[in-house]
């Protein structure tokens, strides 16, 4: 379940990503025993700053308690409502690097059982979105750890990845005067025309009107094709640029939107990647938003003659005005009198659409009794994968810098021990710009931090 820390994290992440916030980690202590936290200590913290270090994307990223798997332990299946911060409902293959979320935990999907029965069987699989292992565990596969992303696997921290969201269309290590070769093929100065397309349905308050997304927003002529493509990532716009000086060269009324997903399955990727992993999933959920995840019920309250009905296994009726495709029954057994008892509840298919339901078992008399104890989890947003960080409720953002001695030195600083360091957000310069915005976003750089001494000179 989504939470407000999950959402502010993804804000967070989001700027730094795209480099709206720009971020420093410092290095310093000329002096020992400031405390950075009062108000003193802020206006002051750039007396102590000795060196500054360019935060680049890579060097942050979502976590979340790591999860191992370990075989003959319990784990606990995911609910919509949230689970507790406790709870293991996801877990890391460590051989495959492969995370999964535990669907459920028992064959019975019985609330009263959580916590009672043992994995036996790592969940391993690769080929499908969703097993059932003889165990009576169900899991489904998230997302893999890449190379990048083992950085911040420690023994108590788990990286969450999200490439759909976080995915690059041109390289981000290179120096921006470098990246406009990428971006325009004849070079970023060209002059010509730009325009600019929104993403989403736009107002606009001159007419009380809305632009539909993908139609032309606004189109501006004489100017460069970088400057184009600057303008649509400051806006987060699409954009077409045509070269060609003049207020005629004509720009696309409108354009075919392409997404991120889009974008990755258009690619050659190894289709053992994450990201190939991730696209195939979240295709395959998106098309599934409003999903029933699972059903579980309580029998702990009831007695044994409260769980007798007169029919075997019988469907649960699930009506919806929006959702379609689902289907669920009680299981039962027989005793040695023959009585038909409740025992558990089986989610057959979990369709799609389900926004809004109800239960019904026509069959059973009394059949409150039974719709009452029934908990049923709806996949959070779009499809269970299109969002792995707010369905692991990921609320830490770790940070991973990394330089040595010789990065110091190249920086023309001296200074061989460091008592103090920290990040800073958006630092100026004495040039009045913030550090690092003349950067791309993975590229690295170290930067001497000048310091203004006060001499007391007795007279």
């Amino acid at each position: 379940m989504s939470s407000i820390n999950t959402d502010n994290l993804e804000d967070f992440y989001t700027r730094l990503s795209k480099g709206q916030d720009k971020y420093a980690f410092y290095l310093g202590g000329v002096s020992e025993g400031s405390n950075y936290d009062t108000a003193a200590g802020d206006r002051n913290v750039w007396e102590d700053v000795s060196l500054l270090y360019h935060v680049r994307k890579n060097d942050a990223k979502p976590v979340v308690r790591r999860i191992n798997y370990e075989i003959k332990k319990t784990y606990n299946p995911w609910i919509a409502t949230g689970n507790s911060s406790a709870d293991n409902y996801y877990v890391l293959n460590q051989t495959n690097g492969t995370v999964y979320l535990c669907v459920s935990s028992n064959a019975l999907n019985r609330i009263d059982q959580f916590g009672d029965n043992n994995s036996t069987y790592t969940p391993s699989f690769e080929d499908a979105v969703e097993k059932t292992y003889p165990d009576g565990y169900r899991w489904r596969r998230l997302y893999k750890l890449d190379t990048n992303s083992r950085r911040f696997l420690t023994d108590n921290l788990m990286p969450v990845n999200d490439a759909i969201k976080d995915f690059e269309e041109f390289p981000t290590v290179v120096g921006l005067q470098s990246l406009i070769t990428y971006v325009c093929s004849n070079g970023g100065d060209e002059v010509g025309s730009c325009g600019l397309y929104p993403r989403t349905k736009q107002y606009v308050p001159e007419d009380d009107t809305y632009i539909t997304a993908g139609f032309l927003w606004e189109k501006i002529t004489d100017v460069s094709c970088y400057r184009c493509y600057d303008l649509a990532q400051r806006l987060d716009m699409e954009h077409r640029f045509v070269a060609g000086a003049g207020s005629l060269i004509e720009v696309p009324s409108s354009i075919s939107l392409e997404t991120n997903l889009e974008k990755i399955n258009s690619l050659q990727l190894n289709p053992n990647s994450n990201e190939k992993v991730q696209a195939e999933l979240v295709t395959s959920s998106s098309a599934k938003d409003g999903e029933i995840l699972s059903m579980f019920i309580n029998l702990a309250n009831l007695s044994y003659s409260d769980r007798q009905i007169s029919v075997e296994n019988p469907e649960i009726v699930i009506t919806s005005a929006t959702g379609t495709g689902a289907s669920a029954r009680l299981i039962t057994f027989k005793d040695n009198a023959g009585n038909i008892v409740v025992d558990g509840i089986e989610l057959i298919s979990g369709g799609s659409g389900y926004y809004e339901y109800g239960l019904t078992i026509p069959s059973v008399t009394g059949a409150s009794t039974f719709i009452n104890l029934i908990e049923t989890n709806i996949e959070p947003l779009d499809g269970f994968a299109t969002s792995t960080r707010k369905l692991l409720n990921a609320t830490q953002l770790a940070f991973k810098v990394e330089f040595d001695s010789n990065d110091i030195l190249d920086a023309d600083v001296e200074q061989k021990t460091f008592t103090t360091y920290g990040i800073l957000k958006n630092p100026q310069t004495t040039d009045d710009v913030v550090f690092g915005s003349d950067l791309n976003k993975n590229e690295k750089k170290i930067e001497r931090n000048t310091i203004k001494i006060n001499l007391n000179l007795d007279p």
